[in-house]
């Protein structure tokens, strides 16, 4: 007879929570979202910017309008980690931005007329089965986007009866179809 014994634990008492505030380094104390990149960063969009901590220190990412590369806004209000491996960064009143972990730098979209989201005030970030991001706006709108090459482009705008908010973040894509004139 073989017995083969399994030790299960429930809990692990060795994990410890460190509260961290901007004594710390944060740039402001509410933090909205919280990501974990694929290099073990952790990052916290806050109010007053995007935070990188390392289990240390943190290095804070804040919009500089004389640089093109940095956030097109300093209200994080969600983050999402694509396949590849990029951050996608949800402002609240500036547009999405992206960070290219390759490049180590922000990517803004929306910025020019033919391809303005009909409102700037991001709610959430999603990538479907195919690779292609879906963003949930602040009313009733929904941008699809899609890879092409290195850039990305809007290739559909669709119209819902509610908001998009809850249909991202309830990992479901319900429904909905495209959005028509007149």
């Amino acid at each position: 007879m073989l017995l083969i014994s399994h030790s299960v634990q429930g809990q692990n008492a060795g994990i410890k929570f460190r509260h961290i505030t901007s004594n710390e380094g944060l740039s402001q104390g509410t933090a909205l979202c919280f990501l974990q990149d694929n290099t073990g960063f952790i990052w916290i969009g806050t109010r007053d910017g995007l935070n990188k901590f390392d289990g240390y220190s943190f290095t804070v990412f804040k919009n500089n309008p004389d640089d093109e590369n940095s956030l097109s806004n300093n209200f994080v209000r969600d983050l999402f980690k694509d396949n590849d491996g990029n951050i996608w960064i949800a402002t609240w009143g500036s547009g999405i931005n992206m960070y290219d972990v390759n490049k180590q730098k922000f990517i803004r979209f929306f910025q020019d007329e033919e391809e303005k989201l009909a409102n700037d005030f991001i709610y959430s970030i999603a990538q479907d089965n195919e690779g292609d991001i879906w963003i949930g706006l602040m009313g009733e709108d929904f941008i699809n986007l899609i890879r092409k090459q290195i850039n990305y482009s809007i290739i559909l705008t669709m119209q819902i009866n509610r908001p998009a908010c809850p249909i991202i973040t309830s990992g479901l894509f319900l429904p909905i179809r495209k959005k028509t004139s007149g």
